[in-house]
């Protein structure tokens, strides 16, 4: 255990107060905040089932109520970053709540009459291309049982990809500052420049070099560091000003800075890779705030 928890999968096991263990959901900081979106072109009811797979998934990964409400939070904050409806979210959280996080049991009950006559029950697959879909085989499902009332038809859907009709480069690209397993340069207004790597996404590392209290190397260059007697940079103060006023706002810092970082690897996901590649980039190009940071030494023959 480090720091009296321990993680496995999506659960953190941890040591309370009164030195028992307790669990609660645990997500990684690298992990994307992209999942199915709630307007993409796939079936309503697999969006729902998602979501409230995820909702019990918090219930069983959870301990304490305390952990149960922030991991539901969380896990609302990134539906609705996906595009789902607020008012949906809350709804299915307070419908399963409801019940107590338990199941209907039709699964069970589907299952054993399943077994009693496997003659009875079919599964049709077929593509699923617009909304439209799912009204027709509303309609072809009530056609059936009206006409065959003996037989159950399930309609399972699959997905097309969009190469398939046309070309893969439709895929919209990453955005760079949402990348990871990234290698960057950030370059100052003074000319002074560094080289590092995050396994996380680059705008979350940028945050962090943007936060005086974090006291990395381009924080201490730009903002300044009494116990290492490092002055501010003057030349980004006086840039900054020029374009925000004497007191820019946190958003405004930001943005500034993320204009100074270039991404210059991403998607190496092993360690040794990124800090090999750092290696190497900082031997080549000799950064200078780089002089008092620890990083691999490589030697170019």
């Amino acid at each position: 255990m480090k720091n009296n928890s321990l993680t496995f999968l999506d659960t953190e096991i941890y040591l309370n107060q009164e030195n028992v263990p307790e669990i609660k959901k645990f997500r990684k900081e690298s992990a994307s905040d992209v999942i199915m979106n709630y307007n993409s072109i796939s079936p309503k009811r697999y969006k729902l089932s998602t979501l409230k797979g995820d909702v019990f998934r918090c219930h069983h990964t959870c301990s304490t109520e305390e952990g149960l409400n922030k991991a539901l939070d969380d896990l609302k904050e990134l539906y609705v970053k996906n595009e789902y409806p607020k008012s949906l979210v809350d709804n299915i959280i307070r419908e399963i709540k409801n019940k107590n996080f338990t199941n209907n049991g039709n699964r069970i009950k589907y299952q054993e009459l399943k077994a009693e006559a496997p003659n009875q029950f079919y599964t049709l697959c077929i593509p699923y291309t617009s909304a439209r879909c799912e009204k027709v085989a509303s309609k072809l499902i009530r056609l059936l049982k009206s006409n065959t009332p003996q037989y159950n038809l399930n309609i399972a859907w699959r997905s097309e990809k969009l190469q398939k009709f046309f070309s893969h480069k439709l895929k919209l690209p990453v955005p760079d500052l949402e990348k990871i397993g990234v290698t960057y340069s950030y370059e100052c207004i003074c000319t002074d420049s560094y080289i590092g790597e995050s396994k996380r996404q680059l705008q979350n590392r940028i945050r962090e070099h943007n936060q005086p209290s974090k006291k990395t190397a381009i924080s201490d260059h730009i903002y300044g560091n009494c116990l290492k007697k490092i002055p501010p940079c003057p030349e980004f103060k006086t840039e900054i000003t020029n374009q925000f006023g004497a007191k820019p706002n946190p958003t405004q810092k930001l943005s500034f800075i993320e204009n100074r970082f270039k991404l210059l690897q991403n998607n190496i996901t092993n360690l040794y890779d990124r800090k090999s590649f750092e290696a190497v980039a900082i031997t080549v190009n000799k950064p200078k705030l780089n002089a008092q940071v620890f990083h691999r030494k490589v030697s170019i023959i």
